[in-house]
């Protein structure tokens, strides 16, 4: 950087989720925007240097990016740069950086930043020249001039989700509808993490390209929503926004990560954004103690929720450094990553026998940032506190931005173990109905009744699936539901399904419905192949409710 920069860090915050917390944001202020999502909020006109600035910005941006200028970004960007000149060490770390576009009403979960000190007359072109973007939707830039030094702030997200106004501030037990839909993602997913530190995955009903999911806010304290979808490179977080259940007070904090880490250096410094750099030279200083405080921080949170610590893999741990350096070397934090395979395929690859496997991914200017990111998610949080989780393995890698500043990529892949129960006597489907009632149980369900008719369609359903090797239980349920209202001459009647690919009967007990309240009938099907795109001797599970 030329002329009088004394500083210069660039940041992806947050984590590519894994298939399934909670550190507080600030509390909105009096006056704060009351809904997050919906049209962008109007945060005032731009001063002239944020106005040149995001003028340089646009005409520096690749090709591929819009670049258009949000309101709820340029909020976030304003706060984090008066914190930078007011002397905040790393304003840019994934917590400080979450709190911002918390208290914004942003619901980017992940927007790449550019923090950077300059003359006031040079700011705007050090900031175009440091925005080397791709694919940027979305603009915000903030700049604080002090003492003769402009600090300036670029958020640059890539908005991946549209959703309708939701409310920031709910009664304790309201509900609430949020809807919208994914851009650029398939299959959405909402999680949700409570003001006590637990989390977990809500059902979602998706038609027409949009999603609809209801939220029931039982506790007093801020609750963290999350959206997920799939792409490219595996699930995808779309979009978080935190709302407050109660009046305007402080949520007790849950238990975090940052007891085991030291404290942050007095520098800053934060984690690359993939689209910016290339590569990143490589570093080992510390990883091994690194992969030790995160166990211990994993450990912390699973007690906290009541939970057994899980048990560290030699193996596991070797495939989780070898991703957390392939991450480093692309540049990118995501769960399959160009040419390769996700974690399933990368542990049957090195024959490493599970029964079910997690992955959470997370980059940060630390290891103990990149956990705090992995703790801010609750798709990534979810997975952290499955009970059926029992070994872990964690890889960190190290490494360096071009322009000095540290990058950590992160990756924990948990799993349930097989044992002696997968050579079990009883039929995969037996066993498969006995997960779904035991899980049933564990939510405080009723058992639901097993219904001969039901399981002949998800029977069927399985063996169809297996034969196109596609896991889609194409219309299920509305066979369910037709050959209920047939039968007992009733409409209305709902019905639900679940399908999925599994190393054991025993995962039928992650079917999504299975904690719907509403369902007291279920059948089960399982068919067990080899398929060339997941892997041989696998279950096929088709699960139906039905009212």
């Amino acid at each position: 950087m030329r002329g009088h920069c004394v500083a210069l860090l660039a940041v992806a915050c947050a984590a590519a989720p894994s298939p399934r917390g909670v550190t507080p944001s600030a509390t909105p202020p009096a006056g704060a925007r009351a809904v997050a999502g919906g049209p962008e909020p109007d945060d005032g006109a731009p001063t002239p240097l944020e106005a040149d600035a995001l003028e340089r910005v646009r005409a520096a941006l690749s090709p591929s990016s819009a670049g258009v200028t949000s309101g709820a970004l340029t909020h976030a960007a304003r706060d984090l740069a008066r914190r930078a000149a007011a002397g905040e060490p790393r304003p840019l770390a994934a917590a400080s950086l979450r709190r911002a576009l918390a208290a914004a009403g942003a619901i980017d979960p992940a927007p790449a930043g550019v923090l950077l000190a300059a003359p006031p007359r040079e700011v705007a072109q050090a900031l175009a020249r440091a925005a080397r973007l791709q694919g940027a939707t979305h603009l915000g830039v903030g700049i604080e001039v002090r003492d003769g030094t402009a600090w300036a702030v670029l958020l640059a997200a890539e908005r991946r989700a549209e959703l309708d106004p939701f409310p920031r501030r709910v009664a304790p037990g309201g509900r609430e509808v949020l809807r919208g839909r994914l851009v650029g993602l398939g299959r959405p997913r909402v999680y949700v993490a409570s003001p006590s530190g637990g989390a977990g995955e809500v059902p979602v009903h998706a038609a027409d390209g949009r999603f609809e999911v209801v939220l029931t806010f039982e506790e007093a304290g801020r609750w963290r929503v999350e959206v997920m979808g799939d792409g490219p490179g595996g699930p995808t977080v779309a979009a978080i926004l935190d709302t407050e259940a109660g009046p305007a007070a402080e949520s007790p904090a849950p238990p975090s990560a940052a007891g085991p880490f030291p404290a942050p250096s007095a520098a800053p410094s934060s984690p690359a954004d993939p689209a910016s750099f290339a590569s990143h030279a490589v570093t080992d200083d510390g990883t091994a103690a690194d992969e030790e405080q995160v166990l211990r921080a994993i450990d912390v949170r699973r007690r906290s929720q009541g939970l057994a610590p899980l048990r560290p893999d030699p193996r596991l741990a070797a495939q989780a450094r070898r991703h957390s350096a392939a991450m480093l070397a692309a540049g990118s934090a995501a769960h399959i990553l160009r040419g390769g395979e996700d974690v399933v395929g990368r542990l049957r690859a090195a024959g490493v026998p599970f029964r079910h496997a997690l992955e959470n991914v997370a980059r940060g200017d630390s290891a103990g940032d990149a956990q705090r990111a992995v703790e801010d998610s609750p798709g990534h949080l979810a997975s952290l506190l499955s009970p059926q989780a029992q070994d872990v393995g964690v890889g960190v890698a190290h490494g360096e931005i071009p322009g000095g500043q540290p990058v950590t990529y992160l990756t924990q892949i948990l799993v349930e173990p097989v044992d002696e129960g997968e050579r079990s006597a009883r039929s995969p489907e037996g066993r498969a109905q006995e997960a779904i009632a035991a899980e049933r149980a564990r939510h405080g369900l009723p058992p639901l009744a097993a219904e001969a008719t039901l399981d002949a369609l998800a029977r069927e359903t399985a063996r169809e699936m297996l034969r196109r090797g596609d896991p889609d239980p194409g219309d299920l349920a509305a066979r369910a539901l037709a050959l209920r209202s047939g039968r007992d001459g009733r409409s209305g009647t709902k019905a639900a399904a679940d399908a999925f690919v599994a190393g054991s009967p025993l995962d039928a007990a992650r079917s999504r419905n299975v904690a719907d309240p509403r369902f007291r009938r279920v059948g089960v099907g399982v068919a067990r192949g080899d398929s060339a795109r997941f892997g041989v001797g696998l279950y096929w599970i088709a699960v139906v409710y039905a009212e």
